[in-house]
């Protein structure tokens, strides 16, 4: 199986190894989507999975070959995101789309479905993986 990355960023300066979220084992049937995630850590953190914002508009990261990985990035005491690579165990949401760029504030008929891992996700050193078996998916209505 073949993980698919996104290793293209708007120009902050933040280095593409650090935190990533990625599942595997996806269905077929969403190869060719793309996937978003938000979440909150222990503490309240905030966490966004994206490959990149600019102006509002979220890139979003590639579902190929039953994989995505998704960079996550938090914020700092200043409000700016950065990539995140730390610690945590993370509450995440998930969501496909069929189109690669979102607006922020997505309204839901753009979206495909969504995925809930079934626990909170542990990441180390601002990564963690898992396998579509340990979420539970809903689709859109």
């Amino acid at each position: 199986m073949t993980v698919v990355g996104c290793d293209l960023f708007n120009g902050n300066d933040n280095n593409s190894d650090d935190g990533k979220f990625t599942l595997n084992n996806i269905p077929a049937e969403f190869n060719g989507k793309y996937a978003f995630f938000s979440g909150a850590g222990e503490t309240g953190t905030e966490f966004y999975g994206y490959q990149s914002m600019s102006a509002g508009v979220y890139t979003l990261c590639l579902i190929s070959n039953g994989s995505v990985s998704i960079p996550t990035w938090t914020e700092n005491t200043s409000g700016n995101r950065i990539r995140y690579s730390g610690n945590d165990n993370i509450t995440l949401k998930g969501y496909i789309f069929g189109s690669q760029t979102v607006p922020e504030g997505v309204s839901n008929d753009l979206i495909i479905g969504v995925f809930r891992p079934t626990a909170p996700v542990a990441f180390t050193n601002g990564s963690a993986t898992k396998s579509w078996s340990d979420v539970d998916y809903y689709p859109a209505e």
